[in-house]
């Protein structure tokens, strides 16, 4: 089994990604952290006026896809890999949604962000959350 960490918007290289990921691996996983990102992430204190909504337009769900359709490929292809867990956190947490029962067995997001009600209606697998507020889903 494998797990594919998907970041918040500050990207793979904070520190605390990086030690969930080594956590993740010193249990016994083969832990893949992809740069969502393309070497662009939210700098970890932004300058003054900072626009995230306008950083946000450069990375839309099209885009940020084929990073995470290319991690699965890789690990299925080049490392043999079956079984493939995904952890999401914030930004990261949409596209656990996404991909989960598309590459993706189990999942877990913390705080999920971005996600829409289809997205979660279309989920196949068991999908762990954990919601900083209230989480209204309607779905059946």
């Amino acid at each position: 089994m494998a797990i594919i960490l998907l970041s918040d918007v500050i990207g793979h290289q904070l520190i605390n990604t990086q030690l969930l990921a080594d956590q993740f691996a010193a249990n016994g996983y083969l832990t893949v952290v992809p740069d969502l990102f393309f070497g662009n992430p939210v700098p970890l204190n932004p300058p003054a006026g900072f626009d995230i909504f306008q950083w946000l337009r450069d990375f839309p769900p099209e885009r940020v896809d084929t990073v995470v359709q290319s991690t699965i490929e890789y690990l299925k292809r080049s490392e043999g890999i079956t079984t493939i867990a995904a952890a999401g956190y914030c930004f990261g947490g949409k596209y656990v949604v996404r991909f989960l029962g598309k590459g993706v067995s189990v999942g877990y997001v913390a705080h999920p962000s971005m996600v829409d009600e289809a997205e979660f209606a279309g989920i196949k697998g068991p999908l762990s959350i954990s919601a900083a507020g209230e989480l209204n889903l309607a779905i059946s």
